[in-house]
């Protein structure tokens, strides 16, 4: 695509795979059918629809997008990118479609501009699933990133849509890509309960994650849902899920660092009267409520991100304390709490007894559909995991 197209940018180029692969009009594969999720290629196209949007349809929706206005998303991107810098003009844009997600197919862009890369991500609602949420979604981000500038979620650049070949529109939001950090999942629990997870790094290939690591990424995966618990709405994220790679991981010089890439919801955990007041004994056990469940699904994951359900060992318990934990503190100081409240709270949880969880769960576990396969797996292991936790909440309070 030449400047005489866009009329903003030198050239525009487009990938496919990993390792990336160009792909353009001359190619069989831009007039194919996009597959409307990964899975797609685990188990073979008879056992998956496809979307009407092929390859050359999500990409032409996808610098319309950019385009618009003289490439403004471009723009408004590479200056919250380069602050320091007053030549923003992009000379090219390099499009890579990087994954086909259940809810978006994502592409990480290259905005190309004066000697430096600046990669953002463009999030593009193919399947029915998407387009129903990526509004309320950019909507979480856009408000959660606002209040709390510390880049644990991505920053929001642009909502909008862009106009595929074959009519219509795709809609589609631009946000902050976080580079080097990648998609992880659980493998098989080796015999001590300690858990395996493999990255997946499409420039080094899959590695794996140290025992130690592992445990850090529980601490850290909670630790983030906690700071964001809000104790005046009683709001949390909700609808967050491991198999679907929605925290991202790098290896750093001293450990890892993780990042939570997307939030679908974010609404109260209880259905309250808006004349009744959020007393500290409604906000406990809300906190409660939140602990018990973020804690069952942090254990759960899909070999390979689409293969059977699997339940992490015990060695998750401890780290996922610990980061709620430090969750509370945070949530504490973000919200003017009293420095003694996430002490308080802790002790609140510890006084409940295997019994007092158990029951607990089972209100949680009643609000999911029957059908639901986590539901089943959690029932399975929900009083175990209920005396774990209690035993572990002794100890360490």
């Amino acid at each position: 695509m030449n400047r005489s197209e866009t009329d903003v940018a030198s050239s525009v180029v487009f990938f496919v795979g990993h390792p990336p692969m160009a792909i353009g009009p001359r190619d069989d594969q831009w007039h194919r059918p996009l597959p409307l999720d990964r899975a797609y290629f685990e188990k073979g196209a008879a056992h998956h629809s496809q979307a009407a949007v092929t390859y050359g349809d999500y990409f032409t929706a996808v610098v319309d997008f950019l385009t618009r206005d003289r490439m403004a998303v471009g723009r408004r991107a590479v200056s919250r990118m380069r602050e320091k810098h007053t030549n923003h003009a992009i000379e090219e844009i390099r499009i890579h479609l990087v994954k086909h997600g259940n809810c978006y197919h994502p592409a990480m862009v290259i905005l190309a501009t004066g000697g430096v890369d600046v990669p953002i991500v463009v999030n593009v609602a193919v399947s029915r699933e998407g387009q129903d949420i990526i509004a309320i979604e950019t909507e979480c981000l856009k408000q959660l990133s606002r209040r709390f500038a510390d880049h644990l979620l991505p920053e929001v650049y642009h909502f909008g849509a862009g106009r595929p070949g074959s009519g219509g529109e795709l809609p589609m939001f631009a946000g902050e890509w976080f580079s080097h950090y990648h998609e992880f999942h659980l493998a098989h629990s080796s015999p001590s309960g300690a858990n395996r997870h493999v990255v997946w790094d499409p420039d080094q290939g899959h590695w794996q994650l140290s025992e130690t690591q592992s445990a850090d990424l529980y601490r850290q995966a909670m630790l983030i849902l906690t700071c964001h618990f809000d104790p005046y709405t009683l709001s949390a994220i909700q609808h967050w899920h491991h198999a679907a790679g929605d925290f991202v991981v790098k290896a750093t010089p001293d450990g890892i660092d993780l990042r939570l890439i997307t939030v679908r919801r974010c609404a109260p955990l209880l259905n309250l009267d808006t004349q009744d007041p959020i007393t500290l004994e409604t906000l406990l056990e809300t906190l409660a409520v939140f602990f018990l469940r973020t804690s069952l699904w942090m254990r759960i994951d899909r070999i390979d991100g689409v293969g059977e359900l699997i339940w992490a060992g015990e060695a998750a318990l401890a780290p996922i304390w610990k980061g709620f934990g430090e969750g509370l503190e945070k949530m504490a100081g973000r919200h003017d709490l009293p420095p003694a409240f996430a002490e308080a709270a802790k002790q609140y949880l510890a006084s409940h007894t295997r019994e007092d969880l158990v029951d607990l769960g089972l209100e949680i576990l009643n609000r999911y559909p029957r059908s639901l396969p986590e539901a089943t797996l959690i029932q399975r292991h929900l009083k175990r995991h209920a005396e774990q936790i209690q035993a572990l909440m002794h100890t360490t309070t």
